[in-house]
């Protein structure tokens, strides 16, 4: 449910499934869906303009990611991180 809001931007409704969905998977001890979750977040930072903070969590994830060896999450992070630093004009990062 939470994708399907973000994709229609409907972030709100979707941050709460999110929130959800990261309790439940904390609870449950599930990383690597935290993990996605929290990169899906990024994402929606990302469109709301919160750069940095869509960064701090590509950064989080791509840790997880990378120490899994999961080259979709990791290719996901990257991306990311490269839009999140040219809309802050960090073209050297980007």
């Amino acid at each position: 449910m939470a994708a399907v809001h973000a994709e229609i931007k409907n972030y709100d409704l979707a941050m709460e499934y999110y929130d959800q969905g990261a309790a439940l998977a904390q609870r449950l001890n599930q990383t690597k869906l935290l993990h996605i979750i929290l990169l899906n977040v990024g994402f929606i930072e990302y469109d709301k303009k919160k750069y940095l903070q869509a960064t701090s969590n590509a950064h989080i994830a791509k840790r997880h990611f990378s120490d899994s060896n999961n080259q979709v999450g990791l290719a996901d992070c990257y991306y990311l991180l490269a839009q999140s630093h040219q809309a802050l004009g960090h073209l050297d990062s980007a």
